[in-house]
């Protein structure tokens, strides 16, 4: 005999172990950080190089603005804009300006909420979800 499934004890136990498993990752990060605090910066420089290489790629194909978003995102001070504005303007015919490089202010769901809007705004207007 099949026992019923309790929904609300599996979605505490899976917000319990989803909280838990973040608390991990950032004690793991905190002392991880702390050992290589002097390869910090040359990492996080080569992230930022590899980052703008794609962005520059992306803005040869849609001139559009660009919005960065994510886990990253909320760690990129000016300076980083700055250098990714720099790197991808460098040697490329196609410059963004810096009000066309933004960053996203909803973390890891900018994505889903972008893709949304085109449907809401249909709801919205013509009353019709899909």
């Amino acid at each position: 005999m099949l026992k019923k499934i309790n929904r609300e004890k599996v979605y505490q136990y899976i917000y319990r172990e989803k909280q838990t498993s973040k608390l991990q990752i950032v004690q793991d990060l905190q002392m991880g950080l702390s050992t290589v605090s002097q390869n910090l910066n040359a990492i996080w420089q080569d992230y930022l190089k590899h980052l703008a290489f794609a962005m520059r790629n992306l803005n040869m194909i849609i001139d559009s603005p660009i919005i960065i978003s994510g886990y990253l995102a909320p760690y990129l001070v000016p300076e980083d804009l700055n250098m990714l504005l720099h790197l991808i303007n460098e040697n490329n015919p196609f410059t963004l300006t810096a009000d066309q490089l933004l960053v996203g202010t909803h973390g890891q769901y900018t994505q889903a909420i972008g893709a949304a809007l085109h449907y809401i705004n249909r709801f919205v207007h013509e009353g019709t979800a899909l």
